[in-house]
């Protein structure tokens, strides 16, 4: 049951960035460690981690979007976000055994703002929510979903997520499998408005 609320980072990408995938090498060169660093980072089987090149001013919301290596489903979780740096672990659902394999993804880490980098708009900012959906979510999980309105319209909004906090974690992760299994799921509603929930999925 998820009965505490876990922190969701969103950014809207903009043009030049792709819907899966961020387009690295733009995004990197236009980075300021005023606002934002990022990098490459491989995460082996238990945890990887990063150490900021310059510490942030408070402490920032980090974005990574996991890649398909593996047979198993996965999903990037984080601890210790700091001013300084963070720790990035691989964490599997339930029915798998909980080591992943190793896997190599970019790595953003923002204050939250809006920033307009050439070509690239990027508005970023967070939300805490305890709101859940999946048909095997547990009886005691809140069902819903929490709305988040952004400063102005994008045509064409796009939207990335990542959970900041484990506050609901109870496995020793990676070793076992993470439980309760949850990951941000959004659903757009206008060019200006999106939804917001942790998706429990068949796997919990």
């Amino acid at each position: 049951t998820v009965s505490s609320a876990e922190m969701i980072t969103y950014g809207k990408k903009g043009v030049g960035i792709n819907q899966t995938q961020i387009q690295f090498s733009e995004l990197k060169n236009q980075l300021t460690s005023f606002f934002g660093q990022g990098g490459l980072l491989e995460i082996p089987s238990n945890l990887a981690s990063v150490s900021f090149s310059e510490s942030f001013l408070v402490t920032p919301l980090v974005f990574m979007i996991p890649n398909d290596l593996g047979p198993n489903a996965a999903y990037i979780r984080y601890n210790n976000i700091t001013v300084d740096g963070f720790d990035a672990i691989v964490v599997e659902p339930p029915a798998y055994d909980g080591p992943h394999m190793s896997m190599t993804v970019p790595y953003y880490s923002f204050l939250p703002g809006k920033y307009d980098l050439g070509s690239v708009t990027i508005e970023v900012g967070f939300i805490d929510t305890k709101k859940v959906q999946g048909d095997y979510a547990e009886a005691g999980n809140e069902i819903g979903w929490d709305r988040v309105t952004l400063s102005q319209n994008y045509p064409n909004l796009s939207v990335i997520t990542s959970i900041q906090t484990m506050n609901n974690e109870e496995n020793n992760i990676p070793n076992e499998p993470s439980k309760p299994w949850i990951t941000p799921t959004v659903k757009i509603v206008d060019d200006r408005t999106f939804d917001v929930t942790l998706d429990r999925s068949e796997t919990s």
